[in-house]
């Protein structure tokens, strides 16, 4: 375990520094994407609590991320209201929201049904919104909701990610609390959980509203970035780059997801650039992401962390070898 969280720390800490030194120092486009890929990690993150450690698959998880950039919207171009109420009242409605779907999809006991479940739920949203004029059909809204001194994208960007970095750490230590070793032990044995007495339904609801939770705070973070909510942002297409995310970094550790989001988010922005054939191109690679890392980039017994451990073994075999020479 230790070498395991020693890979993903490595690989996870330097695309991070990465985007941040990019962010900070680079031109207003560059800023733009790091901005994105901060945002995508965290909604990648907020997915891995159901995908990951509950074992859940959902395909709709983008409902909540649209959800929370149109709720922005509404509140202040709708309602009138300032942003410092917008953020807090949509959060609070979408979660209590997200209880209540969860509910009703967590009815069957069947991963599957869940699965096709929150597909078309998203399916259902996204139908409505681009039909529905007052949220601007499929042109979205667009609305100067950000303060003054976030018009800088230098100084949106930083408070893009100190947010990010809070929700991170706060899921963090849910990771480390029982909540999360029973939902682990519902992925991989539901019959010993139930005749230990957990209530599995109760347990995987809560894991689903906390996910929720934080997937809503990335999609009002998305529309602070945008001054807008798109109908592209409920598209269930936007629930799988997540799930994606979580494949390709790996979902059994907590850094995978965000290293996920860095790679998947460079190459859906720098593909339609160079041809227009980018979603064959990402298509060929989550193909071969899942015949050569099943389990992710930063799996303990993946290829990439038996690589670093070879590496790291030789280093320090040629160190003891030039000490015994001395």
């Amino acid at each position: 375990m230790k070498k395991l969280n020693l890979t993903a720390t490595v690989l996870t800490v330097a695309a991070v520094g990465l985007c941040l030194v990019l962010g900070v120092f680079c031109g207003i486009n560059t800023t733009l994407l790091m901005s994105r890929i901060v945002i995508m990690a965290l909604f990648a993150l907020s997915l891995n609590i159901q995908t990951g450690y509950a074992g859940l698959g959902n395909l709709g998880h983008a409902l909540y991320f649209g959800l929370g950039s149109y709720g922005v919207l509404i509140f202040v171009s709708k309602f009138g209201q300032p942003l410092y109420l917008a953020i807090p009242a949509t959060i609070l409605i979408l979660t209590l929201v997200s209880a209540a779907v969860g509910f009703l999809m967590l009815q069957s006991d069947d991963k599957m049904s869940f699965l096709f479940l929150s597909f078309g739920v998203c399916l259902l949203v996204y139908t409505a919104f681009a039909k529905w004029a007052w949220v601007g059909n499929k042109t979205g809204l667009t609305f100067n909701v950000r303060p003054q001194a976030l018009n800088d994208p230098r100084n949106c960007f930083m408070l893009i990610l100190l947010v990010t970095a809070v929700c991170a750490a706060l899921m963090y230590l849910l990771t480390k609390t029982p909540f999360t070793a029973a939902l682990k032990g519902s992925r991989e044995n539901e019959t010993r959980m139930v005749f230990l007495g957990v209530n599995i339904k109760r347990l995987r609801l809560v894991a689903y509203v906390i996910s929720s939770f934080f997937g809503v705070i990335a999609g009002v973070l998305y529309a602070i970035m945008n001054n807008g909510a798109y109908i592209t942002s409920i598209d269930t297409s936007m629930a799988l780059e997540a799930m994606m995310m979580c494949l390709i970094g790996g979902g059994a550790t907590f850094l995978g997801p965000v290293l996920g989001a860095v790679i998947v988010t460079l190459v859906r922005n720098f593909l339609p650039t160079v041809t227009n054939l980018d979603s064959v191109i990402f298509g060929v690679m989550v193909i071969l992401c899942c015949y050569f890392l099943p389990d992710g980039i930063t799996a303990p017994n993946g290829r990439p962390a038996a690589l670093v451990r070879r590496v790291a073994g030789r280093l320090r075999k040629s160190g003891s070898d030039s000490e015994k020479v001395r």
